[in-house]
């Protein structure tokens, strides 16, 4: 059964040519105007058959508001399946704040349409709770939690060491400062004290970092910086950076195993660069597609995680076994001419 709240009816949206049988396989479609904001908020919750339903908030521009809606029943739908493919206790849901083409958000409307989003998400009770997502962080998250307790996503109370504040660790810093995350920061180049200063982290000079008990250790330097030592002296209950070939042996991979420290495999979860090249270089490209894709990124860390820990694997093992089955499957590339080329 699909309900309706707030300023929609079934009627209304059929006037408004959203397609009728989206709607219907939805459970609730909850669709309202801030009272704060006077943006037009959509929450959608497709299934809440294998729990309260999970997914992010989007805040997004679109020619119309019905755009706004439809694009939040595509985007629950695919929420349960990709909630259930992972093995989540969680249905699917997804909400969107509607921001017309052409309108900008200074940061003060953008928080009331936070508290707003808020609003709506508590007056379902439950059946969703909201993250962040394209458009939002963990700092907006913190301020939809103002209004309701479902709400998931927030850093406040973490720690971080940022290992290289180059320009994807700086970026990183400062958002994760952003969002509420107390850091430690570090660079080879001294220069960059004064912008660890900038964003309020903690600086320490190069080489100690990793003897700093944090939550999540992030490498963003050179590669090779996982060292046997460096890896027996951690303390932290994961790793995750962009650093390229961060492990100085692939034996580190069982060394992070076995010291019971989570290793997000690096060639796995700094893709976003290739797939913004990739997706990008194509006629028509399309950035909320690219935007997508990315997302997807942690999809895939989860199926890594998920293998690792069926087979007895590595982290390491388990994403090296993605891709090769996918090289394995393939069909061999043919130039514009037809020809496979060879190797000589």
């Amino acid at each position: 059964m699909t309900s309706f709240h707030a300023d929609a009816s079934l009627d209304a949206l059929h006037a408004a040519s959203i397609d009728h049988e989206t709607v219907l396989d939805h459970e609730t479609v909850l669709i309202t105007r801030g009272q704060r904001s006077g943006l037009t908020i959509s929450v959608a919750v497709h299934s809440s058959r294998l729990g309260p339903a999970l997914g992010g908030a989007r805040v997004w521009h679109y020619p119309t508001w019905r755009d706004a809606v439809e694009d939040s029943l595509r985007l629950s739908r695919g929420m349960t399946l990709k909630n259930a493919a992972a093995g989540l206790n969680r249905g699917g849901g997804k909400s969107v704040v509607f921001v017309p083409d052409g309108e900008t958000l200074d940061a003060e409307r953008k928080r009331l349409a936070m508290l707003d989003l808020g609003d709506a998400v508590e007056r379902l009770g439950g059946r969703y709770q909201t993250a962040e997502d394209v458009g939002t962080n963990a700092a907006d998250m913190a301020i939809v939690a103002e209004r309701t307790s479902h709400v998931s996503g927030l850093l406040a109370g973490r720690h971080a060491t940022i290992s290289g504040l180059g320009q994807v660790g700086s970026r990183l810093a400062r958002r994760l400062s952003d969002e509420g995350m107390s850091l430690i920061v570090t660079d080879v180049n001294p220069a960059r004290r004064a912008f660890a200063e900038e964003i309020s982290a903690s600086w320490i000079d190069p080489g100690d970092e990793h003897l700093f008990e944090t939550d999540v250790f992030v490498p963003c330097g050179v590669g090779g910086a996982l060292t046997a030592e460096v890896i027996s002296e951690l303390r932290c209950a994961a790793v995750v950076g962009a650093a390229n070939n961060q492990l100085a042996d692939q034996s580190g991979g069982e060394q992070l195993a076995d010291r019971g420290i989570l290793w997000a495999p690096d060639f796995i979860v700094n893709a976003g660069g290739v797939i913004y090249l990739d997706m990008a270089s194509r006629p028509g490209a399309d950035l909320t597609a690219i935007l997508a894709r990315v997302d997807d990124i942690g999809l895939t860390l989860s199926a890594v995680y998920r293998d690792a820990a069926a087979r007895s694997v590595t982290t390491l093992a388990a994403a090296e076994k993605l891709a090769a089955d996918r090289l394995d499957a393939a069909v061999p590339w043919t130039a514009s001419h037809g020809q496979v080329l060879q190797s000589v």
